[in-house]
């Protein structure tokens, strides 16, 4: 499963995210199908600028279709790509916050993974958690927002996707999704030293992901 790894300090954010796509079927259960799938996005509106990530299920049909993109051919499903709609469709009309944006993919994704799915690709209710997190305001006031949409906001997924706000108070923060037990003790440590002490963000990425 997917390794997220978001930290934010008063300054900037940044989001990490591995890109294996692992199998899930019993008979190949966490076989790495491919190197180079795509789990991040950028949403930018007259609300806000905010950053995109997911880990769970990624991608349902032939999966030598995928391809760095993240869109899938006709017949195959995207996560990416299907969030990626879901987001502008949500803000085509008018700016959205987003904290209204969260509940908004929270109903379609409850809808979407319904059982049966939609249109009959992907499984029923599989584990899927979608992070967003950004900066709304005007630049002189801007605020640090974040949030998690998951059918899984415990130890048991749910029947519906819940918007769940992100604690980003005190700074700097540090949240993990996914594959959690992966980073110990003093890698969070060490983490949280990059982001506290004020050097670039972009250092935090390399010790995340070595």
């Amino acid at each position: 499963m997917t390794l997220i790894v978001i930290g934010a300090n008063r300054e900037r954010i940044v989001v990490a995210a591995d890109r294996r796509v692992a199998a899930t079927d019993p008979a190949a259960s966490g076989e790495v199908l491919h190197d180079h799938h795509c789990k991040l996005a950028m949403l930018a509106t007259d609300a806000g600028f905010y950053a995109v990530t997911f880990t769970g299920y990624a991608w349902h049909g032939n999966v030598h279709a995928i391809h760095e993109s993240g869109i899938p051919p006709d017949g195959e499903f995207g996560t990416h790509d299907w969030i990626c709609d879901v987001l502008v469709s949500s803000c085509t009309e008018q700016p959205r916050p987003l904290a209204w944006v969260a509940l908004e993919l929270a109903r379609r994704a409850t809808a979407r993974f319904a059982a049966p799915p939609l249109d009959g690709l992907g499984p029923p209710k599989p584990r899927l958690s979608i992070a967003l997190v950004g900066y709304e305001g005007p630049a002189s006031a801007r605020q640090l927002v974040g949030v998690t949409v998951t059918n899984r906001p415990g130890t048991d997924i749910v029947p519906e996707f819940v918007a769940v706000p992100m604690n980003l108070d005190p700074l700097p923060q540090l949240h993990l999704l996914g594959s959690k037990a992966a980073v110990d003790d003093r890698a969070r440590a060490a983490m949280l030293e990059l982001l506290d002490d004020g050097r670039p963000l972009d250092a935090l990425v390399g010790k995340a992901l070595t």
